[in-house]
């Protein structure tokens, strides 16, 4: 079962996006690891300790049976990205317009 409002497959929901936006700022200013190491399994299971992004991304791997392109195709973008910086902006733009922040929620 998914929450209500879920993206699916297509994009990160509310209650695990927080963790790729702290992740990605972790990041930010890393000399070797880079966007697209999300698909190198031997740098998932050496830093996914430390850093709160390959954490959830190997979370996502986990539960998540398949090509990443197939279950997860917005982290599979988001990885072509070049930058951290990038990376960081763009989710901190979703998350206040499509998440938490700019969301009117309706109580019946």
């Amino acid at each position: 079962l998914e929450p209500a409002g879920s993206q699916g497959v297509w994009g990160l929901d509310d209650y695990c996006f927080l963790p790729f936006y702290w992740g990605a700022s972790q990041l930010l200013h890393h000399d070797t690891i880079k966007p697209s190491s999300i698909h190198v399994n031997q740098v998932l299971q050496t830093f996914g300790e430390e850093y709160m992004y390959l954490s959830s991304v190997q979370f996502v791997k986990q539960v998540k049976k398949g090509n990443l392109g197939e279950t997860s195709p917005m982290l599979n973008d988001i990885s072509a990205v070049l930058s951290w910086e990038k990376i960081n902006s763009g989710l901190l733009k979703m998350y206040k317009v499509r998440h938490v922040m700019m969301r009117k929620s309706i109580m019946r």
